[in-house]
């Protein structure tokens, strides 16, 4: 998964952010980008 990958993931859970946990989004985003950015 890249940097890309990340990002779109990131986007599509945005749309759902009403109904969303914002905190676990941003973690989830953030141990997405750091895996990506430590291959």
């Amino acid at each position: 998964m890249g940097a890309a990958d990340v990002i779109t993931d990131f986007n599509s859970q945005l749309e759902g952010l009403a109904d969303g946990d914002p905190a676990a989004i941003l973690e989830s985003v953030q141990q997405s980008l750091q895996a990506t950015v430590g291959q």
